[in-house]
C-alpha cells in the first residue's frame, strides 16, 4: 500500500489536533521521490491519485527519449501530487481551527538529478514560464547554470500573523535551526548558520562536488570556473579567486570541527 502525501498529512494534523499541548511535528512526504512510477495502488490507467487529475495525459513526449520522457512525467506528476497534498493539507488546518496557531515551514531537502534537464533541451516552449529562464545550449559554462537552477529548492513559512515577503538570497539546510529559533525565541546553542528571514548576504556550497552558491554567482573551487546567475552584475577574477579562499577557509573549520568533535554535548 503505498501512503501518499495527502493521507500522511491529514494524519499529522489529526495527531495535532488531538494533542491539549504545544506541538513541534516533523512531518516528511516522500511522494515526490524516485523511481517517479505509477502507485501500486493507483485508481486507474489513465489516473495516478485518488481526488486528483493527471497533470500530463497519458504518454505525454517530454523527452525524445521514450525512457527518459516517461521518467519526467512521473517526475511531474509527484510534483504535482506533492504540491496538491500540501494545499489539502493548508485548508484542513484552517477547517479543525489551527490556522491561526500554527507556523508551517516547508523546505525540500535535496534538488533533482541533472538528467532531467535534458526535457528542457527537447521542448524548450512547453517549460517557458515567467519564474525561472530556460537555459539553452551555447552559454560557456552550461552545466554550471544547469546544477544551480536544479539544486535549488524552497523554503516557505505560513502564517497568517507573519509579513509577506520574499528573500532570495543564498540559503543553505544549516540556516533552517537558526531560523526557527529566532522565530520562536528559542536559545540556540551553536551558531554555524545564519537566519534565513535576514537580509545577510552570505554564501552557501556542496561537500559533495565543491560548488560555491550565492545569489549572484555559482563557482566552482574545484577549477575555478563560474558562471553569472544574476546578469546585472560584474565580478572580476580577484573576487572569484577571494569568494574560493572565504570557502576553503570555512570548509576546513567545519571539517576540523567534526574530524576533532569540537561540538560540546549535552550530558
Amino acid at each position: 500500500y503505498w501512503l501518499g502525501g495527502e493521507d500522511m498529512l491529514i494524519q499529522t494534523i489529526d495527531m495535532i489536533s488531538n494533542s491539549d499541548e504545544k506541538t513541534f511535528a516533523f512531518a516528511i512526504t516522500i511522494s515526490n521521490h524516485t523511481p517517479f512510477s505509477k502507485p501500486c495502488n493507483a485508481i486507474s490507467d489513465d489516473k495516478w491519485f485518488k481526488n486528483k487529475d493527471n497533470l500530463l495525459p497519458i504518454n505525454y513526449e517530454l523527452s525524445k527519449n521514450e525512457k527518459l520522457s516517461s521518467i519526467f512525467s512521473g517526475y511531474l506528476e509527484y510534483a504535482s501530487y506533492t504540491d496538491y497534498a500540501i494545499g489539502t493539507a493548508m485548508d484542513y488546518l484552517e477547517e479543525k481551527g489551527l490556522k491561526e496557531d500554527t507556523v508551517v515551514m516547508l523546505y525540500g531537502d535535496h534538488g533533482i538529478d541533472n538528467s532531467i534537464y535534458e526535457m528542457f533541451y527537447d521542448y524548450p516552449k512547453k517549460f517557458k514560464n515567467n519564474i525561472n529562464d530556460i537555459i539553452t545550449d551555447g552559454h560557456e559554462n552550461q552545466k554550471l547554470l544547469e546544477i544551480q537552477m536544479l539544486n535549488e529548492i524552497p523554503m516557505i513559512i505560513a502564517n497568517p500573523a507573519l509579513e509577506s515577503k520574499t528573500i532570495s538570497l543564498a540559503r543553505s539546510l544549516p540556516s533552517l535551526r537558526t531560523t526557527i529559533c529566532n522565530l520562536f525565541g528559542l536559545d540556540c546553542q551553536y551558531y554555524f548558520s545564519n537566519d534565513a528571514l535576514s537580509d545577510k548576504k552570505v554564501f552557501s556550497y556542496s561537500v559533495k562536488n565543491g560548488l560555491i552558491f550565492d545569489e549572484d554567482i555559482i563557482v566552482s573551487s574545484n577549477n575555478g570556473k563560474y558562471a553569472l546567475i544574476n546578469k546585472d552584475v560584474y565580478i572580476s577574477e580577484n573576487e572569484v579567486s577571494c569568494i574560493i579562499d572565504d570557502f576553503k577557509k570555512v570548509k576546513d573549520l567545519n571539517t576540523k570541527i567534526l574530524k576533532y568533535n569540537l561540538l560540546k554535548k549535552d550530558n
